[in-house]
């Protein structure tokens, strides 16, 4: 997987924070009048939805998440799953 700098990461990006898929909500650059200027990213969590806000320094990077978008339609559900079709079949 590719990495970027926190600098270059975009808003609807998809992230790989500690092993779990995120998508990007916001991207803030902060540089204080005293210290290191720092990025605060707010990501929302692809398996769980939970939204949390982190903190990194300017000159880390992010791994970026393999994840593949596909248009699918629900057909049914079942006790402890749901059963989709790609639209493209």
């Amino acid at each position: 997987m590719s990495e970027l700098s926190v600098n270059d990461i975009k808003t609807s990006m998809k992230v790989e924070i500690d092993n779990d898929p995120y998508v990007v909500v916001s991207n803030q650059f902060v540089k204080p009048g005293k210290g290191q200027a720092f990025n605060r990213i707010r990501v929302k969590n692809l398996l769980t939805s939970r939204t949390v806000e982190k903190t990194y320094k300017s000159t880390e990077k992010l791994k970026l998440a393999d994840v593949e978008e596909t248009r699918m339609r629900l057909l049914y559900l079942e006790q402890e799953a749901a059963v989709f079709m790609s639209d493209e079949t």
